[in-house]
């Protein structure tokens, strides 16, 4: 059996950008890749180890050039668990198109080490981008879609003297000075994953190693609980079926939403809160409440809330708003639903009021006003709301972006926070691939462009595909802000 080390990089971000709102410090989220992978290879026999670089070390910054701050442990606590854990595989987890280059330099420092190392990317950013990843001369392997149904027989086929890494589909890898794309599985028909929570949520120390005080989004997100509470994610489901021309997401993980099962997913829960002490958990599954068994969950929530009621739901990420729509009404107890489950903040997707940007909702059928009123049901019970507007679209004009700014301006009596990002494109989305049919950039230019930053909380002029002036842009939004 092999040793094998996970590693979540150290993060980077333009100056204030992905810092928390009041503090110094990057929000880290507990690693679901982490937790699916690490699962899978216990489960096969593996002696796994982890270190979340951005997460163990998210009060530490540097500034690596203008305006790009580096967030995490320092490199050398990674030399040091390397040598201490001696992997014969890293995995090193690429989740963003900002993060690559903190990718390479953890491949770098695995092979500073030893050579022998055998140095695997994964995540979504890599399985869009595996030619971009195996350009570094340190990384060896690119897992491409969905992580646990293929690493564990890429480690085995590592482990083999006869080796051949052409019969494994859904890896990328270099043979002869050659790179070798093999086919993609198509996703996986059931979701039926082991997380292994104990080698993710503690430290060797036996410390916890996400604290709700860090992992919460902002201010709002807070429990009010004491500052030791512990938190995790919870990940119940994956696939989403809006096909968003932003995301990428859909098309490594199909449309289709496959469920874990309700029953499991509040056992995941139990166990979490009864075993190690959780009490606020923050949902990950890109399309939660849409599916049947995400009420099943709910409705279990609630009645164990009535036995445990120290237990907070967040989705920062946020709900589709079609979902509080039953037949052009209110769906009222599905809003009461998730009130009884635990949440306290209702994250509401609007994204932008303009049709043509907008595939997830049909504003004939969900109106400006039936929004109002939803957010105003919402507060009757005492919770409160974050809506997420989203600005930039290509081709976006100052009308557009007008209207959007005015009816959520509208909305500021009645929610407590409107956070607005801007719109990134990221390789594998419909936009970027109209980018590259349509010469907006080549991909040279992006690689070059996003070290300069790039992220959802500061704009960077380069990616201005709309029809704004950039500093015009900014400021209209950063005054619709709450």
């Amino acid at each position: 059996m092999a040793r094998i080390l996970f590693v979540n990089p150290p993060m980077l971000f333009n100056s204030e950008a992905g810092r928390k709102k009041g503090t110094g410090a990057i929000r880290p989220n507990v690693s679901v890749p982490a937790l699916l992978i690490l699962g899978k290879l216990k489960e096969k026999g593996h002696k796994i180890f982890f270190i979340d670089m951005a997460a163990e070390g998210q009060m530490h910054s540097k500034r690596v050039r203008k305006n790009i701050f580096r967030f995490g442990l320092e490199n050398k606590e990674l030399t040091k668990k390397i040598k201490k854990t001696r992997p014969d595989v890293v995995l090193v987890t690429s989740l963003f198109v900002m993060n690559m280059e903190m990718v390479f330099e953890a491949a770098d420092i695995t092979k500073k080490v030893s050579p022998k190392i055998k140095v695997i990317a994964g995540g979504g950013f890599a399985s869009q981008t595996p030619l971009w990843h195996l350009e570094n001369k340190n990384i060896d392997f690119v897992v491409l879609g969905e992580g646990e149904g293929i690493i564990s027989r890429l480690i085995r086929e590592i482990e083999n003297k006869k080796q051949n890494f052409g019969k494994i589909n859904g890896i990328a890898f270099k043979e002869r000075g050659k790179i070798i794309l093999n086919e993609k599985p198509g996703s996986s028909k059931k979701f039926n994953p082991y997380f292994d929570y104990e080698a993710v949520l503690f430290k060797e120390n036996g410390e916890y190693r996400y604290p709700e005080k860090i992992t919460r989004k902002d201010r709002l997100y807070k429990s009010n609980l004491p500052a030791k509470t512990r938190s995790c994610v919870f990940y119940g489901s994956r696939g989403c079926p809006m096909g968003c021309e932003y995301c990428s997401s859909f098309q490594r993980e199909g449309k289709k939403i496959r469920h874990m099962g309700g029953k499991k997913l509040f056992g995941q829960i139990k166990l979490l809160h009864e075993k190690y002490g959780v009490d606020v958990f923050y949902n990950q599954a890109d399309a939660f409440g849409l599916h049947k068994e995400d009420k099943i969950f709910l409705e279990l929530m609630g009645k164990y809330r009535k036995k445990k009621p120290k237990i907070v739901l967040y989705n920062p990420n946020a709900f589709f708003l079609r979902i509080f729509f039953n037949n052009g009404k209110i769906n009222k107890k599905f809003v009461l639903l998730l009130k009884k489950a635990g949440f306290n903040v209702i994250t509401l997707a609007i994204d932008t009021f303009n049709q043509r940007f907008n595939s997830k909702m049909d504003f004939k059928k969900i109106s400006f006003r039936m929004i109002k009123n939803l957010c105003k049901f919402i507060k009757k019970q005492g919770l409160k709301i974050d809506i997420y507007m989203m600005h930039g679209f290509p081709g976006e004009t100052i009308e557009e972006l007008e209207n959007d700014i005015g009816k959520a301006n509208s909305l500021k009596k009645i929610v407590d926070e409107i956070s607005t990002g801007f719109l990134m494109v990221f390789p594998g989305c419909s936009y970027y691939k109209k980018a590259i049919s349509e010469k907006w950039f080549t991909e040279e230019e992006y690689k070059k462009k996003i070290k300069e930053g790039y992220s959802f909380s500061k704009l960077n002029n380069f990616f201005n595909f709309t029809k704004i002036p950039a500093k015009k842009l900014e400021r209209l939004i950063g005054a619709s802000k709450i």
